[in-house]
This record gives structure tokens, sequence and C-alpha cells, in this order.
């Protein structure tokens, strides 16, 4: 079964999400074994150790050559999506989450060419909206209402 395709550049797939999580898995074991193979004294730790990172290496390879490093290391929740039940967060913290980083992303860009003010005034007043309409999620993230 193939993986679906993202939809818009920088998006993650399941795929990616999953050989991602296998990624980080694999370092951490990596790290683990390399540790206990000093505590101990094995090479067979070691070695294990060293084919742990191996695989790790390799995961990181196929992830940037498919696209999905960057977009799984920028997405937050790599394991569940917002609206799972299983996620701490409600959709509407994470939509507010999301506004107020563009929001960020646009005033860092403030003083260069790039910076557009009626852009970011549209924002502003998007996140001040939002923000208004779900005081549970404005809670949660520490946003100032006033």
């Amino acid at each position: 079964m193939k993986a679906a395709e993202p939809t818009t550049p920088g998006e993650t797939t399941r795929g990616g999400r999953d050989l991602y999580l296998l990624y980080l898995l694999s370092a951490v074991v990596s790290l683990a074994l390399v540790a206990a193979a000093f505590g101990e004294r094995d090479g067979w730790l070691a070695a294990g150790g060293l084919g742990a990172m191996l695989v790790a290496a390799l995961l990181r390879r196929l992830l940037r050559r498919m696209g999905q490093l960057e977009a799984c290391q920028r997405e937050g929740e790599i394991v569940t999506a917002p609206d799972s039940p299983w996620c701490p967060e409600s959709g509407a913290v994470v939509r507010l989450r999301a506004l107020i980083r563009q929001q960020a992303a646009l005033e860092a860009r403030r003083g260069s060419a790039e910076f557009d003010p009626w852009e970011f005034g549209v924002l502003r007043q998007q996140v001040s909206v939002y923000a208004r309409q779900h005081p549970e999620a404005a809670a949660a993230v520490d946003y100032n209402l006033d």
C-alpha cells in the first residue's frame, strides 16, 4: 500500500511520520546501547549500538530524500492528529498556536522588504478574534485578550 502524497509542500504524510518515529527510536536505542556497552565493556552491545546508529543515519537520509525530515521536525505533534481523541490539545488550541506562530514569523520579517504591514494587521486581527471566540484556547496558550 502506497502512502498518500502530501497535498502541499512541507506537509507530512503518514508514512513520513512513521519513518520519522522509527528514526527517533533508533537514535535513542543506539545511544542507550553504546552507553551500556561502555558501562559493561561489552563489544556486542557496542556493535548493536553502532548498527542502530547506522539504521538511524539511513532513515534520516531517506526522510531527507523524501522531503519529509524538515516537515516532521517542524510539525510539533508527529504521532497524534489534533482531532485525535489521544491528542492532549483541542483543535482550537492547535489552530490558535498556528495563528500565533504565523504572526511571529511575519513579525520576524519586520524591517525587511518581505514584511507586509497589511498582512500583519489582518493576521493580528484574526488571532484576536479567534482568541475571543475560543477563550479556553487563549487560556491554554496564555494569550492576553486585552
